[in-house]
C-alpha cells in the first residue's frame, strides 16, 4: 500500500529548537512547466523540501550548520539504492544580513558549488546548466485543520464536521527550493517516471 502524508508536528525532543531545523515537513516535486503554464519548462524538475514547521512568522529561522539536507531521485522504485541520484545541502553560519551560504553538491554529475542565497533566490551554472535555487523562510503552503482529528483519528466534535479552517495560516517553514534539469536525472532510456524522498542527518 501507498501512504501520502504531511508530518509538521513531533516528538517533545524533535520539537526542540535546537532540532526543529531537521525536523522534515513536506517534499513537494513537480515539473516546472506545471506551475509556469509553459510547455517548454516541463524540462526542469522543481523540489521543494520544507523543515521547521509551524514556525512562528516574522521571527526568522535559519538552517543548520551541521545537517546535510538531502533530496533523493531514483528511477526504479524497486532497485533505489542504484538507480538513486542526491543533491545535498549544507548551511554556513548567519551572517549579519541575514544570509547563509549554501553549498549544493552533486557528486553524480561531478560538481560542488557554493554561494549565498538565502533569504534569496539564485540563478547558478552547474555542470554546464542553469538551475535556479532558493532557501529561507516562506509562508507554510500545507493546509490542514487540527481540530478535526481526535486521538483515535475521529471527529472529536460532537455537532459534526467544523467550518475547515487552516491550522497553519500565517505561519511559516524554511523551503530549499530547487529547479533543475530532467536530463540530470535519466538515462539514454530517457526516463518520465522517478521516485523522491528527502533526508536530514548530520
Amino acid at each position: 500500500p501507498v501512504s501520502v502524508a504531511s508530518d509538521h508536528s513531533d516528538s517533545p525532543t524533535v520539537k526542540l529548537t535546537e532540532n526543529k531545523n531537521g525536523d522534515i515537513a513536506d517534499l513537494y516535486v513537480f515539473r516546472e512547466g506545471d506551475q509556469s503554464g509553459n510547455t517548454a519548462d516541463n524540462s526542469k524538475l522543481v523540489f521543494i523540501l520544507t523543515v521547521n514547521g509551524l514556525a512562528v512568522a516574522g521571527t526568522g529561522h535559519e538552517f543548520s550548520t551541521d545537517k546535510q539536507y538531502d533530496i533523493k531521485v531514483a528511477r526504479d522504485r524497486n532497485n533505489l539504492a542504484a538507480t538513486s541520484k542526491t543533491l545535498s545541502f549544507r548551511f554556513g553560519a548567519l551572517s549579519g544580513d541575514g544570509r547563509q551560504k549554501i553549498w549544493l553538491n552533486g557528486k553524480f554529475a561531478g560538481w560542488t558549488t557554493a554561494f549565498n542565497t538565502t533569504p534569496t533566490s539564485a540563478m547558478v551554472d552547474l555542470n554546464g546548466s542553469m538551475a535556479k535555487v532558493f532557501a529561507g523562510d516562506t509562508d507554510d503552503p500545507f493546509f490542514f485543520d487540527l481540530r478535526i482529528i481526535g486521538p483515535n483519528g475521529e471527529d472529536p466534535s460532537p455537532t459534526g464536521m467544523p467550518t475547515p479552517a487552516d491550522t497553519f495560516a500565517g505561519s511559516n517553514a524554511s523551503s530549499i527550493v530547487v529547479s533543475v534539469p530532467v536530463a540530470w536525472f535519466q538515462t539514454a532510456a530517457q526516463e518520465k517516471n522517478f521516485f523522491s524522498w528527502t533526508t536530514v542527518a548530520k
